[in-house]
């Protein structure tokens, strides 16, 4: 169990975090290097479509070029919507990693919670050596709680926790301390309202809670990433090919008159 079962399922769960972390980073760093690369592309496009215009204008003196006034237009329009999307997929794919690190905070307590309940347990098997490690525990498990926040979610967990270690765990060591060690394990193992193993399963149960509404954040947020891109493997291409169509129409009927 030690030795290979928990390590990897520790490695799993590191995996499939880092996996899920990485995308999220993936997303936002896209985002970033994208709208910086669209808006210098697409302003030193408008700049181009611009001075072709004056250009256009002195030499046939029309003051307006349609194909390419409309082509600015194009530019312009694609640069800008291009860029508020590439930008709004950066802030959600922040926001997706830092609901993503809020969630993995809940699964770390919840893993310390467990240590906590199982060391009452070692502490009954072993007390001359286990106080120390249960208290550790203990004290472990409720700083992961103070880190989760203050939403209502985490704060009854917190309350559920204050009733598991500073009654049920705290009357544990006091029968074992005392040495009724009979009362101490009725405290550990017992499922009746009040006895250990009963407020344990619904403090795990607000955990669970807690965690299911982080998890289900980071995939809206993830969600939202993606969708801000939504149309864009097809729609740069139209604007694109419309901007050149009115480029062609702007310029070849003047030289046309040229010749």
């Amino acid at each position: 169990m030690q030795a290979d079962l928990l390590p990897a399922a520790e490695q799993l769960r590191d995996n499939e975090s880092a996996a899920l972390s990485d995308a999220a980073s993936s997303a936002e760093l896209a985002g970033i290097v994208g709208a910086a690369v669209t808006i210098v592309t697409g302003l030193a496009a408008l700049v181009a479509a611009v001075w072709t215009h004056r250009r256009m204008a002195r030499w046939f003196r029309r003051s307006v070029n349609p194909g390419l006034a409309l082509t600015s237009v194009l530019i312009a329009a694609l640069t800008l919507s291009a860029g508020v999307a590439l930008l709004s997929t950066a802030s959600d794919g922040s926001t997706a990693g830092n609901r993503f690190t809020d969630y993995l905070a809940v699964t770390h307590t919840r893993t310390d919670s467990y240590d906590a309940d199982g060391a009452a347990t070692r502490y009954l098997l072993m007390p001359d050596d286990g106080k120390g490690a249960l208290n550790k525990a203990v004290a472990l498990a409720g700083g992961d709680l103070a880190a989760l926040g203050t939403d209502s979610d985490a704060q009854h967990a917190t309350q559920r926790w204050q009733q598991v270690s500073g009654k049920d765990l705290a009357g544990i060591v006091r029968s074992a301390d005392s040495g009724d060690f009979a009362a101490a394990l009725a405290q550990d193992t017992g499922t009746a309202r009040g006895q250990e193993a009963f407020d344990f399963y619904y403090y795990d149960s607000a955990l669970v809670s807690l965690s299911d509404t982080r998890l289900a954040s980071f995939r809206d947020a993830m969600s939202a990433a993606r969708s801000d891109l939504a149309g864009w493997t097809w729609l740069p291409w139209v604007l694109v090919g419309c901007a050149l169509v009115g480029l062609a129409l702007g310029v070849r009927p003047r030289l046309a008159e040229y010749r």
